[in-house]
């Protein structure tokens, strides 16, 4: 591997890392930043596109729950300013019976660096089902999650 490939991977890294804090810390303007001005959230069906949509996204979820998102197990492809690839995530919530897991699955990347930067153009959540029944929304299936998951999706 190349030394600028390993920078890569260590800027997009920061990038991701920049985003589960910016949304973990309750700062929805951070976490739209961290995508391209038209860039794409998707969860599911539903897809927002560009900062505007992000950010009242990024803030609903700051009045509904608080939660930490872990990352890691990175698998980027780098082709000069364009990346794809995917990470896992583990995500907590904090709720009146306790800390509980409330997600659990892959993000799917495309990135771009633009004016130096990494940023997310499309980010697709796949969030892990059952394997007994793979249309089920696991968070919803906990009566502590539920109720703060719900406004997300």
């Amino acid at each position: 591997m190349a030394k600028n490939e390993v920078i890569e991977r260590f800027a997009i890294q920061d990038l991701l890392a920049r985003y589960a804090h910016a949304i973990d810390d309750l700062n929805p303007e951070e976490w739209a930043r961290c995508f391209t001005p038209d860039g794409v959230f998707q969860l599911g069906s539903q897809a927002l596109r560009g900062h505007a949509a992000l950010r009242a996204y990024g803030e609903v979820h700051v009045r509904e729950i608080r939660c930490r998102h872990m990352t890691g197990n990175f698998l980027y492809k780098i082709d000069g300013n364009k990346a794809t690839g995917q990470a896992s995530v583990l995500a907590t919530l904090a709720t009146p019976g306790g800390y509980k897991f409330f997600a659990q699955g892959r993000y799917v990347d495309q990135l771009v660096k633009q004016r130096g930067q990494w940023v997310i153009a499309h980010r697709r959540v796949d969030l892990d089902p059952l394997a007994s029944d793979p249309e089920k929304i696991v968070g919803l299936s906990d009566p502590d999650v539920a109720p703060l998951f719900q406004p997300l999706i």
